[in-house]
Parts: structure tokens; sequence; C-alpha cells
């Protein structure tokens, strides 16, 4: 069976000692059976992030495709400055951690209420504001990591107090960001912006912008209880990936 990975952490078992050294370069195959024409830098025992993914192929593969080649190579250049003193590696315990990042390009459907077909999603909890304190509009703030083959959606789903719908019946709200084009250096992956998301006008339709919706029974209400808040990842290459952090929620009275 093909392995495909993202990262990958090569594990070695090593004792470099004073005036001695190892360099490690590594040599790989992409997804589509294409290897590496050269060795290139590598960091054992620590994480290495692909630029595009990248496959550990069965053995049946690799002489298939790769000329009997292996899909996966280390090597490990030992240099010392005495000829008493040697670098020593445990080949019986080398091996590798690869980690594949699990990520798609589709947001169909991600407005009805059971969720759509993004696969890297993450969801809050359902949160119920204090008695009396309905909110009439919502504002996320979130700072994200967007290179630009990516793309962060943020949903909302509301309750009134009133309303005998089950929240998990309510369709999700596309929210409105701040920017659909300010991306990060695909380079720098410290690279974070903040976004700020906000309620559509196609919902704040009551006074003063309020949001509405309408329930199953066709009832109208104005403003929430309770709501939750679901953050869709997107990308066409799934070594290129958004991040996310410090998601805050902002629950306005008017």
């Amino acid at each position: 069976m093909d392995i495909r990975y993202n990262t990958h952490q090569p594990a070695v078992s090593q004792l470099v000692f004073n005036n001695s050294s190892i360099t490690w370069s590594g040599r790989y195959t992409s997804n589509n059976h294409v290897q590496d024409a050269i060795f290139s830098p590598v960091s054992i025992n620590d994480n290495n992030t692909t630029t595009y993914e990248r496959a550990c192929l069965s053995r049946s593969t690799e002489v298939a495709a790769i000329g009997s080649a292996a899909s996966y190579q280390l090597n490990g250049l030992l240099s010392t400055e005495t000829r008493y003193l040697s670098p020593v590696i445990d080949v019986s315990q080398m091996g590798a951690i690869l980690v594949a990042n699990i990520i798609n390009n589709s947001d169909t459907n991600e407005t009805a209420y059971g969720g759509g077909d993004a696969i890297a999603k993450y969801v809050t909890r359902p949160t119920t504001l204090a008695a009396n304190q309905d909110a009439e509009d919502l504002i996320v703030y979130l700072n994200q990591y967007m290179p630009s083959t990516s793309m962060v959606n943020v949903y909302a789903k509301i309750k009134n107090a009133a309303d005998n719908d089950l929240f998990d019946s309510h369709a999700w709200i596309k929210m409105t960001p701040s920017s659909t084009t300010m991306f990060s250096d695909i380079s720098n992956p410290r690279d974070i912006r903040e976004f700020t998301y906000t309620m559509p006008a196609a919902v704040k339709t009551a006074t003063n912008g309020a949001v509405q919706y309408v329930n199953s029974g066709g009832v109208t209400f104005t403003g929430y209880l309770t709501f939750a808040i679901k953050i869709v990842m997107l990308s066409s290459e799934s070594s290129v990936v958004p991040l996310c952090e410090k998601l805050r929620v902002i629950c306005v009275q008017m």
C-alpha cells in the first residue's frame, strides 16, 4: 500500500561526538511516482514539511514505477577530525513518521444543518447566553495563516429563546470575511493575519440591522440566545493548508 504524506520525521538513533558530525539529506517521491533528481537537506528527529504531497510506495509500486529504487531515501554523511573517533548510527532502529493532512477543496452544502462536503472543519459547542441577554448581531475574529491555494470559511448557527425547533436542525449561516484576497506568505508559516467575520446583509433584515431567520414552522425570529461557530478549512494542495488560532466571538446587543 502506498502511503501519502505531507510532513515526515526521520527517526534516527545516533551518537555524534566532539570533532565529528553527521550531515543528513533525503530523496523522496511524489504522489504521482516521480522521484526527486537530487538529495536535499533534512532534519532528523524533527518535522519536515513538504511543498507538495509525497508518497512512500509499496515495494511492488517501486519496482513498477521507479525502477526498483527506494521511494524514501536517507543519506548520512559521517565526518570526523580524528582517526580515533567516529560518529555512530544505529541502523537497526531507523524509521520515519509520516503524517498526511486530511483536507479537500469543496464546501458544498456547508450551510445545511448537518454539514457539507468539507473534510477539515472545527465546530464549537452550542453556547447559550444568560437569561434575557438575547443578542441581535454576531462578530467573529480569527487569526489565520492562509496561503493563496487555501481558504477559510466561517459559519454561524443561531437560535432564538422562543423558537421550539431543535438547535441542531437550524441551518448554518455563512459569514462575510473582511477580506478574501489577503493571503499569507507561503514561505513563512508565522505570517498570521487577523480576519473579521460578520453576519451577511441577507439576514440583517430587522430594525437597526438585527439578525433574523425563519424556522421550520415559517415563524420569523429576531435575535438569538444560543449560537455555535463552524470553521471550514479548504485547500487545493494538501501540503499547503491554512491554520487558525485565537477564535473570538462577540455577541452584539442593540
